[in-house]
Order: structure tokens, then C-alpha cells, then sequence
């Protein structure tokens, strides 16, 4: 689970891969009293890694399966899937000007998107054991 910039909004991501927002500024008391975005359609999978953009108006998901999906934060509709590697995502993080995506992989691996529009490219900075989070 994530804060955004703000602490306005926390998503989670529940086993079976439904990811929720809720938005903390409009309701107090239990979360199924706040409002909330279902995302996902089936079949899902499990969402180990999520990250909001520092403009809080996206969220980036880490998959299972490798994939990261970045979604609006506002209408819930997916903006983009970035292809992975095969390996589960444990740890994700976006750059402080939204363009980059920096995250581990289950075997270790620290990887970098440039997500900007002129480059979409990847590559991986340094790979050692035991990448579990970043911060």
C-alpha cells in the first residue's frame, strides 16, 4: 500500500490483484465508507508493488507477472502497459519529475523505464541479491 505526495489518498492492493484508492479527505471512519476505484477486471493477479506519480494524478502498479500499468488516478481508466521480464515486481518507485520508473525484480534486479515521449526505453541499472522494496 501506498500514501500519495499529500496523504489525501492511499491505494492498496488486495491478493487477488483488485486495487482500490481511497480518497481520505471526504470520509472518516470505516473503509467501506469511503469511496472507492475497482480497477482491475479478472483474471487478476497478485499487485505486490504500487506508486503514485509526484503529481498524485497517476498510479503506477509492479505485477506478478512483470508488468507495470499506469493508471489515472481520477477515472480509474488504464494509460499505459509496460512489457516486463517475467519476474514478479516487489519494489516501485517514480521519479520526482514523473518520467522515470525505477523498480526490482524478485531475483534482484534494479531496473529503470524512461517513460518520457521521446525514449520509452528500459534498461537495468545493477543487479544484486535480496532487492525486496525501494524507498
Amino acid at each position: 500500500m501506498t500514501f500519495n505526495s499529500r496523504g489525501t489518498a492511499l491505494a492498496a492492493a488486495d491478493l487477488d490483484g483488485e486495487v482500490k484508492v481511497w480518497d481520505l479527505t471526504t470520509r472518516r471512519g470505516s473503509a467501506s465508507t469511503m469511496r472507492f476505484s475497482a480497477w482491475r477486471q479478472p483474471p487478476m493477479d497478485e499487485v505486490p508493488a504500487l506508486a503514485f506519480s509526484p503529481d498524485d494524478n497517476t498510479l503506477a502498479t509492479g505485477e506478478i507477472d512483470g508488468r507495470l500499468q499506469l493508471w489515472d488516478v481520477i477515472t480509474g481508466q488504464e494509460r499505459v502497459t509496460l512489457p516486463g521480464e517475467g519476474r514478479p515486481i516487489r519494489g516501485l518507485k517514480i521519479t520526482s519529475d514523473g518520467m522515470g520508473l525505477l523498480y526490482a525484480t524478485n531475483d534482484g534486479v534494479l531496473h529503470f523505464w524512461d517513460v518520457s515521449p521521446c525514449k520509452k526505453c528500459r534498461f537495468v541499472l545493477k543487479a544484486f541479491g535480496g532487492m525486496r522494496a525501494i524507498q
